[in-house]
This record gives C-alpha cells, sequence and structure tokens, in this order.
C-alpha cells in the first residue's frame, strides 16, 4: 500500500477476500507466476487482496507479492478451511490476518491447532482434510483475524445446513456466533439476509469475492467495493459499519467529478524550501488539533484560494489568518488555484467559525434577505418564483382591467339614476296613471261620437268664418280711411298712399283719381262708403251663421281633442313607467355585475397569498427541519397607503357607520396603529374601503383620483416569510426554536440550498450547536452530505469526528514562536497514530466515547 493512499483516509477500492494462488492443491494453472498475479490484480484496480489457499499459508509467496506489489496492493495473509459440519456438502470457512502479522507464526498455530498437519501425517490428502469450525474459528481470533463464511447461494455454503431440523438451526446459530463476514455467491443473496437473517443476528457485512483458482481467467461476478483504510485495520471497520462501509455494484460508490474534489494543497512554512503536501480524500476529511495550531488557518487559506468574493463577504480577508508560504491548492482535474484576490473559476460553500450565530444571534442582520438569497440558489424554487412573477403581472392587469370596467359600469349606472330621477318617482308615475284613466272615463261619459263628415264640416266652417273675418276687417279698414279721406280738402295721388287701403280698393281709388278729383270727392268717397257699409253687414250676417253652424260642433270637437289629449298622456306617463322598470333593472343587474367584479377583484387580490402558499420546494428529505412556505402581509405599507392617499379624517359620512355599513373599515381608519392583518376581515375591509371611494363617501387626497389609488389599494403586499417557513419537526417556526436548532436548521438549508456540488469548508459548527444536536442530528446529516460532494471540517467535537465516520483526519501541530511551522498529518480514524491523537484531543461526553470505542475496535475494558 503506498503512503498517498493512506494519507487521504478511507477511500473506495476494489477488494477481494476470497484469492487462491498455485499454493493451493486445486488451482488450475500452476504455472502461473507471482509477477502475473500482481500484474493481473493492478490491472483489475484490486486495491486489497486476502490470500486464502486451501490448509495452507504460503508464507514465502505472500512475502514476494507484497514486495512485487511495491505498495500498490495490500496483501492479506489467509487460509481456506473446510469444515466438518452437517449438511449436503460441507462449509468453506476463511481466516483472514493483519498485513503485519507474523505470517509464519500465524501458519504454524493454526497448522497445529488446527490439526491440519496431524491429519496430512496420518496420510489424509489435500483434498480430505476437514476442520472444526468452532474450535478453529476460535484459534484464529486468538491469532487476531477474521473469519468468513461461505454463504448464500455459493457452493459450500453455511446454508447447506438446512433449517428442516430443530438441531439443524442450533447448529447454524452457534456457527454464526463465529462468523464477522458473509462471503455471497451473487449479489442477488444480499436482500435474504437483510430481510430474514439480519434482523434475528444483527447486521454484518457481505462479500462477493473472486475464489479465483487461475489468474490467468480472473473475473469478478461483481466488484466488492470496501472504504476503508486498505489495511487490515480498515477491514476491521466494516463489522461496525457493514451497510455504510461495503457497495456490491460495479460502478465505484459515491463517485464525484473530478472538476469538484480538491486532491491537495501544497506550502512551505516560512524557514522551509521544501513544500509540504496534504492530500485530501474526496468524501469527509476532519481536522483537529490543539488550540491555535493551524486548523482554521488551512481552512482559510483553501477558502481564500477558491473563492475570494465570497471570504469579503463573510468578513474573512487575507488580514485574518497566517498565509501558507507558496500555497497552492489542486483540484483532482489536474487545474490549481493560488492565493490571490481574483476570483476563480470554481467555487466552494464556505461556513467560517462563528458563522450560523452570527445568523442567528444578530438580531439587525437580515435574517428574510439571508434566506430569500439561499431559497433562490435553489433552482426549482428559483423557477417557482419567476411562474409567480409571470403570475402576479397577470393578476395586476386584470384586477387593473375590473378596475376600470367597474369604474365605467358606475358611470352607466349613475346615468341611469339621473334619468330615473327626471322621470321621477314611480309611485307618483302610477297615481299620474290613475288620474287620466279617471278624466278619460269622465269624458267618454260625457262625449257623443263624432263622425268624420262633422269633423270635415267643422274644419270647413272654420275655414270660411275664417275668411269671412278677414274680408270683414279689411272693409272695415277701407271705411276707416275713406272717413278720413272724406275729410280732406284736396286729395292726390301722393296722398292717398298715406292711407290703410286693402290693395284692391287702393287700385279702386288710384283709377278713379285719374278721373276727376271733383267728382272723386262729391260723389265716390260716399258712394264707396255706402257699398262698403252693405257688404259689410252682410258678411257679418254670414259670419253669425258659420258660427251658429260651429257651435255645436265645436263642444264635440273640443271633447274629442282632450280625450286624444288624455289618451297621449297616458301613453307617455306608461311609457315612462316601462322606462323607470327597465332603467331600474338594468341599474339592479348593473348591481349585481358591479357587486360581482368587485368580489372577483378582492378574491384575485387574496391570490396573491394563496399562490405563494402553493409553491413548493423539493429539496430532498430533511432530517430536523421542513419547509411549508408561510407569507405575511406588509401592514406598514397598508396603512402608509392609507395615509397617503385617504383624507378619511374629513369622510364624515363615511365614519357614520350608517346602517353598519362601514363598520370594520371605520374600526380600521380610527386606530390604523393597532391594526393587524387578518386574511378573514381584510376581505371585508378592502371591499368596504373601495365602496367608500366608488360611493363619494370615503374621499381622496387631493390631486389623487379614484382609478390610479384603486389600482394602487389592490398592490401585492403580500411577500414570503422565510424565517416563518422554517419548521422544525415538531411544528415550531424558526423563531421559537432554540439557538441551537436555529443553527442547525440553517446548516441543513445552507448545504440543502446550495445547487452546486463545490466542497463544502465548516469551521468548528460545535459552536453554534449544543452537543446534544450534534449527537443526534448533525453527524447522520454530514455522513449524507459527505456522499454527495467533499466536505472539509474542522472540530473539537468527537461526535463529529467520530460518528461522523470521517474518512480522513487531519492533525494539524503548531511549531514555533514568531516563525511558526505548521505540520499537518492525516490518515483513517482506523489508523492508530490517528485513533490515538483523537483520543487525545477530542472532547467528548459517554455517548461519544462509547461510540468512539467501537468505532476504534477497543475492548470494554480500554479506556479511550
Amino acid at each position: 500500500m503506498s503512503d498517498k493512499s493512506s494519507l487521504r483516509g478511507s477511500e473506495w477500492g476494489k477488494w477481494d477476500l476470497h484469492f487462491h494462488t498455485p499454493s493451493s492443491y486445486d488451482y488450475q494453472n500452476k504455472s502461473v507466476t507471482n509477477l502475473e498475479i500482481v500484474s493481473i490484480l493492478k490491472r483489475a484496480n484490486i486495491k486489497v487482496v486476502a490470500i486464502t489457499d486451501h490448509h495452507f499459508i504460503d508464507v514465502q509467496r505472500i512475502k514476494n507479492l507484497k514486495e512485487l506489489a511495491g505498495g500498490d496492493i495490500t496483501f492479506l495473509p489467509g487460509i481456506e478451511f473446510c469444515s466438518n459440519s452437517r449438511g449436503k456438502e460441507p462449509i468453506h470457512f476463511i481466516g483472514i490476518f493483519p498485513e503485519n502479522s507474523d505470517v509464519e507464526y500465524v501458519w504454524n498455530e493454526i497448522n497445529a491447532k488446527a490439526e491440519i498437519a496431524k491429519q496430512k501425517k496420518d496420510g489424509k490428502s489435500d483434498s480430505e482434510i476437514y476442520c472444526n469450525i468452532e474450535t478453529t474459528s476460535k484459534i484464529i481470533k486468538g491469532l487476531g483475524g477474521l473469519i468468513s463464511v461461505h454463504a448464500g447461494k455459493k457452493s459450500n455454503s453455511l446454508e447447506t445446513i438446512t433449517n428442516s431440523l430443530p438441531v439443524n438451526m442450533a447448529e447454524k446459530e452457534d456457527i454464526v456466533k463465529h462468523i464477522d463476514i458473509f462471503e455471497l455467491g451473487q449479489e442477488g443473496d444480499q436482500d435474504s439476509y437483510i430481510k430474514k437473517v439480519f434482523p434475528k443476528i444483527g447486521d454484518r457485512p457481505m462479500v462477493i469475492c473472486s475464489d479465483n483458482h487461475n489468474i490467468k481467467k480472473y473475473k469478478l461476478k461483481q466488484s466488492c467495493w470496501i472504504k476503508a483504510d486498505l489495511t487490515f485495520e480498515g477491514l476491521r471497520q466494516i463489522l461496525y459499519e457493514p451497510k455504510d462501509r461495503i457497495k456490491i455494484q460495479e460502478l465505484k460508490p459515491e463517485d464525484k467529478s473530478n472538476y469538484n474534489i480538491i486532491d491537495r494543497v501544497e506550502y512551505k512554512n516560512p524557514s522551509e524550501t521544501d513544500n509540504r503536501v496534504i492530500y485530501f480524500n474526496p468524501n469527509l476529511c476532519s481536522v483537529i488539533g490543539s488550540r491555535a495550531s493551524g486548523k482554521s488557518n488551512l481552512l482559510k487559506n483553501i477558502a481564500l484560494s477558491i473563492d475570494p468574493d465570497q471570504c469579503r463577504l463573510k468578513n474573512i480577508s487575507h488580514t485574518d489568518l497566517f498565509k501558507l508560504k507558496d500555497f497552492k491548492l489542486f483540484w483532482k482535474d489536474g487545474k490549481s488555484n493560488i492565493l490571490d484576490p481574483e476570483t476563480k473559476e470554481k467555487g466552494v460553500l464556505f461556513i467560517p467559525q462563528g458563522y450560523l450565530g452570527e445568523i442567528v444571534y444578530n438580531k439587525n442582520r437580515q435574517f428574510d434577505d439571508f434566506l430569500s438569497e439561499l431559497f433562490e440558489n435553489k433552482e426549482e424554487f428559483s423557477q417557482a418564483l419567476q411562474s409567480y412573477r409571470n403570475f402576479e403581472d397577470g393578476n395586476i392587469l386584470e384586477i387593473t382591467s375590473l378596475t376600470r370596467e367597474l369604474l365605467a359600469m358606475r358611470e352607466n349606472g349613475r346615468e341611469k339614476q339621473n334619468k330615473v330621477k327626471k322621470l321621477g318617482k314611480r309611485e307618483d308615475i302610477e297615481i299620474d296613471i290613475k288620474k287620466i284613466d279617471t278624466k278619460i272615463k269622465e269624458v267618454n261619459d260625457v262625449e257623443k261620437n263624432i263622425t268624420l263628415e262633422e269633423i270635415e264640416s267643422y274644419k270647413n266652417l272654420n275655414s270660411n268664418r275664417s275668411k269671412k273675418e278677414k274680408e270683414l276687417k279689411l272693409i272695415e279698414g277701407d271705411i276707416s280711411s275713406l272717413e278720413l279721406l272724406k275729410e280732406e280738402e284736396i286729395i292726390t295721388a301722393d296722398r292717398i298712399s298715406e292711407f290703410d287701403f286693402s290693395k284692391e280698393f287702393m287700385e279702386k281709388i288710384e283709377k278713379k283719381l285719374k278721373e276727376s278729383d271733383d267728382a272723386f270727392k262729391k260723389d265716390f268717397i260716399v258712394l264707396e262708403i255706402n257699398k262698403l257699409v252693405k257688404n259689410k253687414k252682410k258678411i257679418e250676417k254670414e259670419i253669425l251663421e258659420f258660427e251658429g253652424k260651429i257651435k255645436p260642433l265645436k263642444i264635440k270637437i273640443d271633447k274629442h281633442k282632450a280625450l286624444a289629449e288624455l289618451t297621449k298622456s297616458l301613453q307617455d306617463k306608461k311609457e315612462d313607467l316601462v322606462l323607470i322598470n327597465s332603467l331600474k333593472k338594468d341599474i339592479s343587474d348593473l348591481r349585481v355585475v358591479y357587486g360581482d367584479k368587485l368580489l372577483d377583484i378582492i378574491n384575485k387580490y387574496m391570490f396573491f397569498d394563496t399562490q405563494y402558499k402553493s409553491l413548493s420546494i423539493n429539496i430532498g428529505s430533511l432530517k430536523f427541519s421542513a419547509v411549508d412556505i408561510t407569507t405575511d402581509f406588509d401592514d406598514d405599507l397598508f396603512k402608509n397607503f392609507i395615509e397617503n392617499n385617504i383624507n378619511y379624517h374629513n369622510s364624515i359620512s363615511f365614519r357614520k357607520d350608517q346602517d353598519k355599513k362601514y363598520v370594520s373599515a371605520n374600526k380600521f381608519l380610527s386606530d390604523m396603529g393597532q391594526w393587524a392583518y387578518d386574511k378573514k376581515d381584510f376581505s371585508i375591509l378592502l371591499k368596504q374601503i373601495m365602496l367608500g371611494i366608488l360611493s363619494g363617501d370615503l374621499l381622496l387626497k387631493s390631486g389623487r383620483d379614484e382609478e390610479s389609488v384603486i389600482i394602487e389599494l389592490f398592490k401585492n403586499r403580500f411577500k414570503i416569510n422565510f424565517l416563518k417557513s422554517i419548521k422544525n419537526k415538531s411544528g415550531n417556526e424558526f423563531e421559537d426554536m432554540s439557538d441551537g436548532e436555529k443553527a442547525l436548521a440553517l446548516l441543513e438549508f445552507i448545504f440543502k440550498f446550495d445547487n452546486y456540488n463545490y466542497p463544502v469548508l465548516i469551521d468548528q459548527p460545535e459552536d453554534d450547536l449544543d452537543s446534544r444536536a450534534i449527537s443526534k442530528h448533525i453527524v447522520d446529516f454530514i455522513k449524507e452530505e459527505k456522499g454527495k460532494r467533499q466536505v472539509i471540517i474542522v472540530s473539537h467535537n468527537a461526535n463529529m469526528v467520530v460518528c461522523g465516520d470521517s474518512e480522513e483526519v487531519i492533525v494539524s501541530e503548531k511549531k514555533g514562536g514568531k516563525t511558526p511551522i505548521f505540520e499537518y498529518s492525516s490518515g483513517a480514524i482506523e489508523d492508530k497514530k490517528i485513533s490515538r491523537e483523537i483520543i487525545e484531543i477530542l472532547e467528548g461526553g459517554k455517548i461519544a466515547l462509547a461510540k468512539r470505542r467501537d468505532k476504534l475496535g477497543l475492548s470494554n475494558n480500554q479506556k479511550p
């Protein structure tokens, strides 16, 4: 095994724990060399191999294989036994021993105590040798080894002992007590053991091995991946964590992109010329050490070399660390970073020491802004928010359109109301109709029928009388003018024009004047006066005759006109009544539609809230938190809107609470300082304020117009309260959690909402978390996250480092004074040197110590 590999701690590698060499009696090709074995195993990328020849440990071959591998493959000495247990066929089991064992001693002990030598001495062939499984298991354990057994559908399996008899089942139970590892025949055998066997005996490691008997035909049924230091001590770790440490699958487990994996860092101490190197495991690396030994300093150097901008935002600068000389960070894809202020291509999530506490404890910090940014880092939620923004824009347009329709309907309603007012009250018109009906009846009772001939005669008589009256008027004028003319001494044509004669008589006088003035004066005037007087009497008589005929007809005609006028008036009144009813129906219908639109506007406004709450975010399972999108209404913005737009102090009619119409609104307006949003009451309040504005009962401030004020009234004042949206498993909101719970929730959300698979650097999170939270929650959380991304953590807490199953532990040490020397050693937890450092350095309680004891493989009487 190479030093480089061990410095990265526990890494996933292919292990083959059942492998034969030509030293096995049944090996298929005895000409195979050790070099061929090593070469083919290297090509197959096998990291650890247990040499398990039948009833024999070839000490020299194992030594030679180790030398040829040059540290690239760990060879564990082992041996395969055939047992004498009952069954269809003998059970095969294997003993595996540490790579640094005294192999010769181990073999001699087994050869003698398992009576292999004795059986050979008695003349038994290799295929006839068998060993008692219980006795041999005790020998193996006494020599510090582990035991695996054929299981499942593999040949010579434990399952050859059937469950048909109680004695058989008892024998199997006795055997299982000694077994550490189950070697399966195929991948599908796992399910049966997981469902039926392990619930009774507890979880055990399950592996698949090649059981190869000819290296030239080397083939794995399925890859067996083990995450451990490439040592026997690493193998022992699978006993404590069989589920987490072993994977039977083709692809490498937890395989991450080389792009996002920090491979190593190189640096020099100030007094040194040679580079020092720290290698990093792609999963969880825990940096431990005494106070001021360079743990946080290492993390800050890494963070600043990757993302100086993020460090500045988190108040970490070059002045906050001791710069490691010529510090250079290498990614697994070959790219590198150095300490400079320029923005880099790759990213990192850095959680400095005390960062979680600063967010939790500093009340001046904008929690909501921090969480909002965190939530929006989640692509699905960001897309959902964008969909909400699109909905919001559309909803605002719909509310604006409905508001304008509402205002137009109100104006239409007002016009109809004014028409109704002009037409009068319906009750008054109905009274008028009754009165007209009565008059019509009265007229009909008096009036006799009038014929068309009578109407025509009435018209002719009236016409003739009018003509005679006109003639009479002309005659009277001529008589009067002649009487005046008679008094004139001299009558001339010029003088005649000054008198008011009719045209006909004027022509007659003018003709007469041409004959003789004297004759005219003496005879003509007197004669004409007499003629005119006579004619006048005649016409007056005719007029009287006409009037005598007209009078009876006129009585009939007048009655007929009154009836017609009454009939027309009745028709007009009835038409007015129909129009009033139609207008009132229109107004009533408008009120219904008006109310519906008003309700529609309010409902659409409340959609701002419900649509927010319908947002969902898929962040996977949370260990100790939950997300339930919760919204708040901005009370202050709403009250500011009222103050800026509504002149409610002078809106007297609005404040009278007539018919209880504006009770809620008046209560709100009279005591806005104490008002707080309540969903149920708010819809009523919105309706009343809007009705107050539309009716004019609620006055607007100078320069404000109804449309813009109403549209602003329905401005979206809902927002997500990210703090309230975070709850613990008991349903308590963030503000009601303990400080430790808050920090725990934030840490989980920082991980879950960070969409990138960049490495995570966490500096001493236990400063913000209580030990119970670490033991109960954070360990499992870190174990889950490290499978997805590289995590490098600085910690003094044993639970965090040991129970979090750190694949690599980096121990920091500071030497010297003014020119300090920083040293970093690393390895897996199972490394004895590292385990001693863990015991000496880390803080922990009884539970952590007990778990640590199991993890480190210490006996109960050993004190860690």
